[in-house]
């Protein structure tokens, strides 16, 4: 189980790792783009779509981000019921949370393939639109495999059969 762990983070830290470089490379375009029009009058060419683009990879922290529960949470209030209640609440929430990306994968590779048949580029640079799509797809499946992890785990918590090496970030919880 320990091993399936670490293939799990190690896929969502992959992911995230194209993330910051996307991120960085959408922050580099920008200040080359201010630059070249203020001190050159010369704006770079289809600036503002190859933004566009990288903004798609910033979606790939996602399965991160889920593994590590670094998102919204309503603690003062959940904090308050007995601690099977909590498990059986957030395992509805990973279970529509699944849900929820399964549907926008699908929904996603079938705009991908849509995307492909007719042909759609971004209008300035003629880059086809499809494999952006894809990658929106790809942070869903990291999404959604993290998702997937976080509900066995709870699930161990709730049946109380979970190693205590994986109960990590559970305060006090085995």
């Amino acid at each position: 189980m320990r091993a399936l762990e670490k293939g799990v983070r190690w896929i969502a830290n992959f992911l995230a790792f194209f993330s910051i470089i996307s991120t960085a490379g959408m922050m580099l375009i920008s200040v080359a783009d201010v630059i070249m029009r203020k001190i050159f009058n010369s704006p770079i060419v289809g600036a503002s779509e190859l933004v566009t683009m990288l903004n798609v990879g910033t979606i790939l922290a996602l399965g991160l981000g889920c593994l590590t529960g670094e998102n919204i949470s309503v603690d003062f209030v959940m904090n308050k019921f007995p601690r099977k209640f909590q498990h059986v609440v957030q395992l509805l929430i990973y279970l529509i949370t699944i849900v929820i990306f399964g549907l926008i994968i699908w929904r996603g590779i079938l705009a991908a393939m849509d995307s492909k048949s007719k042909n759609y580029v971004f209008s300035l640079l003629k880059v086809p639109q499809w494999p952006f799509i894809l990658v929106m797809v790809l942070s869903f499946v990291g999404g959604i495999i993290a998702t997937v992890w976080m509900e066995v785990k709870e699930v161990g918590m709730l049946i109380g059969k979970l190693p205590p090496e994986l109960t990590e970030g559970k305060e006090g919880e085995k």
